[in-house]
C-alpha cells in the first residue's frame, strides 16, 4: 500500500490534495509525481492546477534518491508544500530555489497557510517573494545539521 495519497478538491480538478504519510520512500515521491502528471498530460484542457501537497508528521527518507525526479510541472501549476517542522520546510525552501521552475513552488508551514497561498493566487493577489534572508539562516541551520 502507498504512502502517498491523491485526491481531487473539487469537480473542476484544479486543486489536488496529496498526503504524504509517515514511511513513504522516494520511490512512492517519483511514482506520485509522475501519475500527477501523466494524468495532466491526459486532459485535453490544460486549466491552471493547484497541488497541495501535505507532509506534516513525516519525515524525508534517508534512502534513495530526490534527484531521481526529473520530470517537471508546468508553469499554469503552483505547487504549495506543507512542513511541520522547521527543518524540513528550510529543505524545501532551499530545494526549490534551485529549481529552474522555481516559481512554480511555495513552502507553508500550516494547511491553513498553504490554502492562504492558493485563494490569494487564484484571486490575482501578488504571492510574497521568497525571503532570502530566511534562506540564508534556512542554509546556516543546515550547515549545522551536517
Amino acid at each position: 500500500m502507498t504512502k502517498i495519497t491523491r485526491q481531487w478538491l473539487d469537480d473542476e480538478k484544479t486543486i489536488q490534495y496529496v498526503r504524504y504519510l509517515p514511511g513513504w520512500t522516494w520511490d512512492e515521491h517519483h511514482h506520485s509525481i509522475t501519475a500527477t502528471l501523466d494524468e495532466r498530460a491526459a486532459r485535453t484542457n490544460d486549466p491552471f492546477v493547484y497541488v497541495l501537497v501535505d507532509m506534516r508528521g513525516t519525515r524525508l527518507p534517508l534512502k534513495g534518491s530526490v534527484m531521481a525526479q526529473h520530470r517537471k510541472f508546468s508553469l499554469n501549476t503552483l505547487v504549495t508544500i506543507v512542513t511541520g517542522d522547521m527543518f524540513t520546510h528550510k529543505m524545501m525552501q532551499l530545494s526549490m530555489q534551485t529549481r529552474p521552475d522555481r516559481e512554480v513552488y511555495r513552502a507553508a508551514r500550516t494547511i491553513e497557510e498553504g490554502q492562504t497561498i492558493i485563494n490569494a493566487h487564484r484571486t490575482g493577489q501578488q504571492l510574497p517573494p521568497v525571503d532570502f534572508v530566511k534562506l540564508l539562516e534556512a542554509r546556516a541551520l543546515l550547515k549545522t545539521h551536517s
